[in-house]
């Protein structure tokens, strides 16, 4: 992860908190970007970012394409790797337990744990 925000308490949605966090200003203009169905508005929104989400069939509309929904296969396909490394990161427990310890520690604790799984998935041998 090269970028992490800090932890908000309670049940903040992606979106929410990409906006808040200015997170659009820290993304690189010309690689695209995958994001899940939750960042629905997003491209509306933030236009200069290349934010690539998937087809998502609303209520009393159509059913979707073969095409479109090869497109969502094929963006599945790229974010399986970010759902994997959340999967990396929770075997850390950091993510999965209840934070016992005192809550001013658990943004750094939770950066160590974001740093180990990057030097685990650098010097992996594939």
């Amino acid at each position: 992860m090269l970028l992490v925000s800090a932890s908000v308490p309670g049940r903040v949605h992606d979106y929410r908190l990409f906006q808040r966090e200015g997170t659009a200003e820290h993304v690189p203009r010309a690689a695209p970007h995958y994001v899940d169905l939750g960042y629905d508005g997003a491209p509306t929104d933030y236009p200069t970012c290349h934010l690539v989400v998937p087809v998502k069939r609303r209520r009393n509309h159509r059913l979707l394409t073969r095409a479109e929904r090869g497109f969502n296969r094929l963006q599945v396909r790229r974010r399986i790797v970010v759902e994997h490394v959340f999967c990396r990161m929770k075997h850390y427990q950091v993510l999965v337990q209840v934070y016992r310890h005192r809550i001013a520690d658990y943004n750094r604790r939770f950066r160590n744990v974001a740093a180990l799984v990057n030097f685990r998935l650098a010097t992996a041998v594939t």
